[in-house]
């Protein structure tokens, strides 16, 4: 017997998608996924809470001193108090730009592009990576994607996590439901960095390489047209943000260790899980 699962995914990153040039800088990718709008019920009862009179949650960045600090105290509570009881799975990955780095052979042979891949020097620009060439499905040409390498290698980075959590939770439903699971993520997501409204070389690359590397299963994706206006995805901003930060600093959070070994997350740092 075959089931067919489908999910809508909300995926943002902290502190941004691209390398900044810090190899200790601490990046973070989170995924919000549902079968329904559970995630819009999750956030907006965490808004609630936070914010009784005027229900909302922030961006994470926004804010200055006391309030930020109480902001992101309050998320952090209401998060870990009301993800367990919730069906919303949260995927997570935080690495330094230095782990990221050293991956990077690892990551293009998993996706299979390693003979593809092209670092490209341009004469009086930071180092570029030429990807190519894809096959195109409508003329049979050959596409390169260009990308400056601060964007293209997390890209990679992004993608790679992607495919392995779909795999992962693929074969999760598989063993659960003692059938074949053809399993079908739709993401909505912030624009990637040099994407815009009218151009998208960066998300047609993403879905180029999800799409090419799962099986039994479909991976789509589009984004906001207005970034930061929608609760999902400032939802998925603040837990970016919020794993984000505790790696910089443990000790401001103590509740998320508990929320870990809830079941409710799986997260990994630094290749490791945590």
């Amino acid at each position: 017997m075959t089931t067919t699962k489908g999910f809508l995914a909300f995926m943002d990153h902290s502190i941004t998608e691209q390398l900044i040039g810090d190899p200790t800088a601490w990046h973070t990718t989170a995924i919000a996924l549902s079968e329904g709008d559970e995630v819009s019920k999750l956030a907006r009862s965490i808004s609630r809470n936070i914010f009784p009179k005027q229900p909302r949650l922030k961006k994470w960045s926004a804010g200055h001193s006391i309030r930020k600090k109480n902001y992101r105290l309050a998320f952090a509570r209401e998060l870990s108090h009301q993800l367990p009881e919730s069906p919303v799975y949260l995927f997570a990955i935080s690495a330094t730009e230095e782990a990221i780095e050293k991956n990077i052979d690892l990551i293009l042979k998993d996706l299979r592009v390693s003979h593809l891949y092209h670092e490209v020097q341009r004469e009086g620009s930071s180092p570029w990576l030429r990807v190519g060439p894809f096959k195109h499905i409508e003329n049979d040409s050959g596409h390169y994607f260009e990308f400056s390498r601060n964007r293209g290698i997390m890209l990679l980075w992004v993608s790679h996590f992607i495919v392995r959590m779909h795999r992962m939770f693929r074969l999760k439903l598989h063993v659960a439901s003692d059938s074949m699971v053809i399993l079908d993520w739709f993401f909505y997501l912030d624009k990637f960095a040099g994407d815009t409204n009218e151009s998208s070389p960066a998300i047609s690359f993403f879905n180029t390489l999800v799409s090419g590397n799962i099986c039994n299963g479909n991976i789509t994706a589009a984004f906001f047209k207005e970034s930061d206006t929608v609760i999902d995805e400032l939802f998925t901003d603040n837990v970016a943000g919020l794993f984000n930060d505790m790696n910089r600093n443990h000790s401001v959070y103590p509740e998320l260790a508990k929320l870990f070994k809830s079941g409710s997350i799986y997260y990994e740092t630094s290749g490791q899980v945590a």
